[in-house]
């Protein structure tokens, strides 16, 4: 990691709050509706408010982690909580869990693109795009980073002020009876729900660069709060206007959705939102390429962020490249959201239960 001014690694509220919303909203709210609703039925919404809360308070065990070591991240907390061998084992686990999962989210989004656009180039030039992008913001530092993530959000905040104007009336009844099936298919449709909100686990990564740590999870909260509300106007907005049967036929039903959008000055918007959702997808990929190399450069006390962020954008390569199809990309990210979701939230669950067993708390140390 380069020499810098500690002031430029210096993570402000409002920076704070944009990288949270770019990191949770992504690739997956093209086909957030169909998965919500192929279990919970029209119900999908309650379970998508009930994983926002579920999301609010695993981030409050997050950040109760963080207090315990409010200078230290991740991967140099993990060695003192668990012992160095192991520290380093899991530091390295979840470097190439962030590594997959950018890998998978950016090969999601093109072979959506792929698919909208009929098109037929090989995958290894945009992943080879998408490579020297990471590698640039990753060279360029946090502080970047975070600015970049708040020109995303104004822009994005923006845009979706357009999706309340559907040329198609809504008819809300296709949200009537409630909780027909019971509660048993919304509690089932929970964890799908939940795989929305992975990335919340970086707040363990930035924490110690929080300019205000004590606002950290009012902060989060709200970001979360504001995601979890956005999904499930998707969720309401797609069942409404299409039908619960139409949405579960539809691959990317919130596609289907944006073409039943117009504006005065603007005839598409569904191409529009392609083009701001490539922003997003890029500012998803990026936020968690940075927290695996970030992490990674914490097992070398701090130095050589600029070289772990040039030797690891292979990894990110072969395993984007690895799928020959839609069905095994699917497939893939089925069992990296699955696997990779469960080792993040039990994560920072055991590292909390044994730094408080153990009475480790560096907030009160001179350490």
């Amino acid at each position: 990691m380069r020499k810098r001014d500690e002031k430029t690694f210096q993570i402000t509220d409002s920076q704070l709050f944009t990288m949270m919303i770019g990191v949770l909203v992504g690739v997956g709210v093209t086909s957030l509706p169909r998965e919500a609703a192929e279990v919970a039925g029209r119900d999908g919404w309650i379970s998508i408010i009930t994983a926002t809360i579920l999301g609010i308070m695993y981030l409050y065990i997050c950040i109760s982690y963080c207090k315990l070591f409010p200078n230290l991240s991740l991967a140099e907390s993990m060695q003192i909580v668990l012992g160095r061998y192991l520290g380093i084992f899991l530091t390295i686990i979840y470097a190439l869990y962030t590594f997959a999962t950018a890998a998978v989210i950016m090969r999601f989004f093109l072979e959506s693109n792929y698919v909208y656009f009929n098109l037929y180039y090989s995958m290894l030039l945009p992943f080879g795009v998408t490579a020297f992008i990471l590698v640039y913001m990753g060279r360029c530092g946090l502080a970047t980073l975070a600015r970049v993530s708040e020109v995303v959000f104004i822009f994005s905040f923006a845009f979706v002020v357009l999706f309340f104007f559907p040329d198609k009336g809504a008819n809300f009844l296709s949200l009537r009876p409630v909780s027909q099936l019971g509660a048993m298919p919304i509690i089932e449709s929970i964890p799908t729900t939940a795989l929305a909100f992975l990335g919340l686990e970086v707040i363990l990564v930035f924490y110690p660069f929080l300019e205000k740590k004590e606002t950290a999870f009012r902060v989060s909260a709200m970001a979360t709060a504001l995601t979890g509300i956005f999904y499930t106007g998707v969720f309401i907005g797609t069942i409404t206007i299409l039908g619960l049967e139409a949405t579960k036929i539809f691959i990317w039903p919130f596609m289907e959705y944006l073409k039943l959008i117009s504006f005065q000055i603007v005839e598409r918007i569904d191409n529009m939102f392609v083009y701001l959702w490539t922003a997003k997808v890029f500012m998803v990929t990026t936020i968690q390429y940075f927290a695996g190399t970030f992490s990674l450069s914490m097992l070398t006390k701090r130095k050589y962020h600029d070289i772990w962020v040039l030797v690891c954008w292979p990894v990110f390569y072969i395993i984007g490249c690895l799928p020959q199809n839609l069905v095994m990309v699917t497939e893939f990210t089925s069992f990296v959201s699955k696997y990779g979701g469960l080792f993040v939230f039990v994560l920072p669950i055991v590292l909390l239960t044994v730094a408080k067993i153990r009475g480790l708390n560096y907030a009160k140390s001179k350490k």
